[in-house]
């Protein structure tokens, strides 16, 4: 395989001569005559979607928490976790649970 096979990808229309595969986001920029004010948009293809586990430290990014309040949280049950190996991962869903149990509480 030559460097010409790896680079000549249908989706790297641009001519830029980096590799690119179907997960590869691609950027939007705005016409030239748009406005300024106007964003770049990343977008992502179907293959990216929402994980379903993260681990502690996207949880509690996720929570806008420290790593060691999920730590606590776990061990008292309030936030159920699975391991995957030696993997501590927690589900989206039960985040999304836990957060409307205390809106219920409040």
């Amino acid at each position: 395989m030559n460097a010409s096979t790896l680079f000549d990808h249908p989706d790297n229309s641009s001519g830029d001569r980096r590799r690119r595969g179907p997960d590869t986001p691609t950027i939007e920029r705005p016409a030239a005559n748009a406005s300024a004010a106007e964003e770049v948009v990343v977008k992502r293809g179907d293959s990216c979607p929402e994980p379903l586990l993260v681990d502690v430290r996207a949880a509690a990014r996720m929570l806008s928490v420290s790593r060691a309040l999920v730590y606590e949280l776990m061990a008292a049950g309030e936030l159920p976790s699975v391991v995957i190996h030696r993997c501590r991962r927690i589900a989206v869903d039960e985040l999304r649970s836990y957060v409307e149990r205390l809106a219920a509480d409040r």
